[in-house]
């Protein structure tokens, strides 16, 4: 899913003309290839965004990234609370001190791009 999106994505922008959303693609790509490298995301989400990039533009997704993580942030840290019954527990994976689990990114993550793209974003 991940290389015919791109792929699509980059043959739509050279046949519009939009180099401006290719440019903002490598900017994502490299912001989520640095993610994955520290390991903060899986691999399908660093590969994924820079394919919506290529037809959302980059600051939806951006910012749906953005969005994503703060939303799974928050719910790994009450996971963490109720799975410990202690409210420090929720903290400690805000700060990163605590591993709140695996999420799926990307379903979230391009949910929200898109969502801020039709918004105007």
């Amino acid at each position: 899913m991940t290389y015919p999106t791109a792929l699509g994505g980059l043959f739509l922008d050279l046949w519009l003309g939009r180099y401006d959303y290719i440019v903002g693609a490598l900017v994502v790509f490299v912001a989520m290839f640095l993610c994955w490298i520290f390991g903060w995301i899986g691999g399908g989400d660093m590969k994924l965004a820079p394919g919506l990039a290529l037809f959302l533009g980059p600051l939806p997704v951006l910012y749906g990234v953005a969005l994503a993580s703060a939303i799974f942030a928050i719910w790994g840290g009450l996971k963490a609370w109720r799975g410990t019954g202690r409210p420090a527990a929720f903290l400690m994976v805000l700060v990163g001190r605590m591993p709140g689990g695996a999420v799926p990114l990307a379903v979230l993550m391009g949910s929200l791009a898109v969502g801020l793209k039709v918004l105007g974003v």
